[in-house]
Parts: C-alpha cells; structure tokens; sequence
C-alpha cells in the first residue's frame, strides 16, 4: 500500500509540474483520494475529493456529472466511516445534480435515490428509507431494469419489516 500511495504521489508530482490538462489533475486528485481511502487516511482522503470537486467546478460549473463524482465518492467515505448525515448530505448534493442533467427517470437518478434510502436506513427513518429506495425501485422498474437489481426489492421488503417491528 505504501508503495502505491507512492506511486500516485509522484505522479501526481509530474503531472503537477507538467502541461497537463486542468481535468487530469482533477482526476488524479480524485485517484489519491482512492489511495488515502484504501490507507484509511480518510482526512486526506476527504480533502483530496474536495480538491477534485473545486477543480471540476470551476472547470464545468457545479451542476455538472464531474462534480456529482466528486459529492459521490465523498458520500461513500462518509458511509463507510458512518458519519451518515455527512453521507447524506453529499449523496442529496449527487442527486440533485443528477435530477438538474438527466430528469427523474435515469439509471443515476435512481443510484442515488437508493443511496439516500441506505443511508436513512442507517440513520433509522425508515419512513425516508421506504420513500426513497420506492422511488429507485420506481424508476427501475420504468427503466425495465428490475431485473437486473433485485436488492432493490429486498431492501424495501427488509425496511417495511423493520417499520413494522418499530411500530409494534
């Protein structure tokens, strides 16, 4: 892992002081961000996300699916290291975007519909749970991709559940 992180530390190194493109450097940025992950350094995991999202801003304008890349894999980190309201956040910040570039019934729209639901799951809304992970179910379903992800029915099916013994 050390040898990796150096790796990417060098040649983010060259491609920093290269003629570049201002989108690689947002790119390997994002890619250390992996490494850092992958070393669980997640605050220089965060702030290298941060970096790839401002670069990808000012590059294409926030409401653009570079930057929903960026709040996404922020959401993930925050998931994986349970800080769900900050998951949240970034993953209502992807969805929007996703709304804003491709409407309601997109496969990323939905991704990020279940992403939400995930994460209210988590936090104990099962309310919120249920709602959001029907719309994602809703727009698979009208993408005739059903199929393809049955978790998608397991998951409402394991939230109803708990909803109910919560009630009870």
């Amino acid at each position: 892992n050390q040898l990796l992180s150096f790796f990417f530390l060098k040649a983010f190194y060259k491609l920093s002081v290269s003629k570049s493109t201002v989108q690689e450097v947002a790119l390997l940025y994002n890619e250390l961000a992996c490494v850092y992950e992958s070393l669980k350094e997640n605050e220089k995991a965060i702030e290298c996300y941060l970096k790839a999202f401002e670069i990808r801003k000012a590059l294409h304008g926030e409401m653009h699916f570079a930057s929903a890349i960026s709040w996404y894999n922020l959401a993930g980190l925050y998931y994986i290291l349970k800080e769900y309201h900050q998951a949240l956040k970034y993953h209502q910040r992807t969805l929007n975007i996703y709304r804003h570039i491709h409407g309601e019934k997109h496969e990323e729209t939905a991704d990020s519909y279940h992403q939400i639901a995930r994460v209210y799951k988590e936090l104990k809304d099962n309310h919120k749970a249920i709602r959001y992970g029907q719309k994602a179910l809703d727009i698979y379903k009208f993408l005739s991709k059903a199929d393809n992800d049955i978790s998608f029915d397991k998951d409402i099916v394991l939230v109803k559940r708990s909803l109910v013994q919560s009630v009870v």
